[in-house]
């Protein structure tokens, strides 16, 4: 690490990925997004080399919705597509509880409109073996390799011959260990970062379970780099594991119902890994996003108190690149 704090002297090759958790486009959004502008302000978002959300809904025209006790569904029209293109959303992730909302027909359906608009996509597939590919992306001299998986839906999850979502129980660590470890070694091969997405936890908690937590370490020890996840629809701590960030919960960046404070992240990259990250805090409305300002010293507040718990330094006066920094961005 970097002694002189005040000093940067690393000048690796880096790149931006900005991660946005939950964006929903489904439900209200369908009329909301027809009046709001989706992002407002978030000039990190724009700026960065990278975008990856979590796409909590299934984008299509076909299926039924699958309704059950306590379970809203999510479907988004096709149009609604528009707003990841016009925002540049590079990836998406498509493992999570609302991406099954209307089957597998939906599903597969929705791959074709991401296609067809050049987004990239992980985390559901014609089979068990498709949903659990990683997508790859080249920048810069830089590839990095992200997997997506659920563990909130088991409904949902793909099969050895039926399509659906890369789910995992999150009370199995050894099947953890057993779809991951190869699977992460494979694409060390071809990547120089790899990084896991899990949709997991419960809903409107700040802190994660130690379910959560186990297997957020564990993927770091099988060799992943970085462990993005959400669920919650709240920001909880990010955790300085081995060196590598473990980001609990990016809360939601779009969604259709709720007034939260909200927050995303920019992890900077290089071919070695995460070599900091840097929180951007939110004003999360019913289908629009702002950057926050003048509230900003709150909810940054929040963070690092959650952040606090995992002994993660968190430096709010300016960018240190070195691992154990985390940069939370009060303006």
């Amino acid at each position: 690490m970097n002694e002189n704090l005040d000093v940067v002297t690393d000048t690796k090759q880096t790149i931006t990925l900005f991660y946005g958790g939950v964006v929903n486009l489904g439900r209200k959004m369908n009329d909301l997004s027809k009046t709001l502008k989706p992002f407002v302000g978030i000039t990190e978002m724009s700026s960065a080399d990278l975008r990856l959300v979590d796409l909590e809904c299934v984008i299509a025209t076909k299926g039924a919705p699958k309704l059950t006790k306590n379970h809203f569904n999510f479907r988004a029209k096709p149009e609604q597509i528009n707003i990841l293109t016009k925002a540049n959303v590079n990836i998406v992730l498509t493992a999570n509880d609302h991406a099954g909302d209307y089957g597998a027909e939906a599903l597969l359906e929705q791959r074709e409109y991401l296609d067809a608009a050049g987004i990239l996509h992980t985390g559901s597939g014609k089979n068990f073996s498709e949903a659990f590919e990683p997508v790859y992306k080249h920048v810069n001299n830089i590839t990095l390799a992200i997997f997506s998986v659920d563990t909130t839906r088991r409904s949902s999850a793909a099969k050895v011959d039926s399509a659906g979502t890369a789910y995992l129980s999150p009370d199995n660590l050894e099947l953890w260990k057993e779809t991951f470890a190869d699977r992460i070694r494979a694409a060390r091969e071809k990547a120089h970062v790899v990084i896991v997405a899990p949709h997991w936890g419960a809903n409107l908690v700040n802190k994660p379970s130690n379910a959560v937590k186990k297997i957020g370490r564990l993927l770091v020890d099988l060799g992943a780099d970085a462990v993005l996840g959400c669920n919650s629809h709240k920001i909880q701590g990010v955790e300085n594991y081995k060196d590598r960030p473990i980001i609990y919960d990016a809360g939601d960046l779009l969604f259709d119902v709720g007034r939260r404070n909200g927050g995303s992240f920019v992890l900077e990259i290089s071919a070695d890994g995460v070599e900091h990250v840097k929180f951007i805090p939110l004003l999360v409305r019913p289908g629009q996003s702002r950057r926050a300002i003048n509230s900003a010293p709150p909810i940054v507040k929040d963070f690092v108190a959650l952040c606090k718990e995992f002994n993660t330094s968190v430096n709010m006066w300016g960018g240190v690149y070195c691992r154990n920094i985390v940069h939370a961005a009060a303006a």
